[in-house]
């Protein structure tokens, strides 16, 4: 029995692209790829790496090279609100990559209260509480 498919389109490229990155603070066009076929597109590295090439920056995000592949992150930049202060939003953290000593303690640290929760869901995926 053949299984047929559903046809790709841009908005899910980006969709599952903005997830995965919200998840993981990171991805690679394949694993956009592989997810999208997982929901039943049919995608191809191509398409997808075509897509994301030509619309990463306007995302706002960063975009490095081991080589091998790309991997596309959040856009690292802060923004001061004062001399003394730096303004962090969500997008300018990755919670993921830090080690769990780090996440730790940034659940003490008052500059990070606000993202306390997400970085709880990190420890509590890591079983690390």
């Amino acid at each position: 029995m053949k299984k047929y498919m559903k046809n790709l389109t841009e908005n899910e490229i980006k969709n599952a692209f903005i997830k995965l990155i919200a998840e993981d603070g990171q991805t690679t066009t394949k694993d956009v790829k592989e997810h999208l076929r997982g929901l039943g597109f049919y995608a191809t590295q191509s398409t997808i790496k075509n897509y994301i090439d030509r619309n990463f920056e306007s995302l706002n995000l960063d975009r490095t090279s081991n080589g091998r592949y790309n991997t596309y992150t959040l856009e690292n930049d802060t923004s001061t609100t004062d001399t003394n202060t730096v303004s962090f939003s969500e997008r300018q953290l990755r919670f993921t990559k830090d080690s769990n000593v780090e996440l730790h303690s940034k659940l003490n640290n008052p500059k990070y209260t606000q993202f306390k929760d997400k970085i709880e869901v990190i420890l509590t995926r890591r079983n690390a509480n």
